[in-house]
């Protein structure tokens, strides 16, 4: 398994999303995998493919957490929780994403 945590430098929720991922890994038993952090620089208005703005984790390729529209940003991120709105996926929303319950749904 690979987990990726892009981000731009400044990122208001990076603390929020790799506390909430790190203890996701740990509830799932997954603390032994690797988090690859990886900051995006800023080039205008272009973003790679896989960032869908920051924080974006990404779980073997793939953001379960994207919607349909295809976007590609580097603006702040915001996720619709099961809390409300928040700059990251809840640690539950995460262990269903790591452990396949919830792949692909949308925020």
């Amino acid at each position: 398994m690979r987990i990726e945590l892009l981000f731009i430098e400044g990122c208001p929720n990076l603390h929020l999303a790799r506390s909430n991922l790190h203890a996701a890994l740990a509830r799932a038993g997954l603390s032994h995998v690797p988090v690859e952090e990886r900051v995006v620089p800023w080039d205008g208005d272009w973003a790679p493919r896989e960032m869908n703005g920051s924080p974006t984790i990404l779980i073997d390729g793939v953001d379960p957490f994207a919607g349909d529209d295809g976007r590609h940003s580097l603006s702040c991120r915001v996720y619709l929780t099961s809390r409300g709105v928040s700059g990251a996926p809840t640690p539950e929303e995460l262990v269903d994403a790591l452990t396949g319950a919830d792949r692909g749904s949308t925020a």
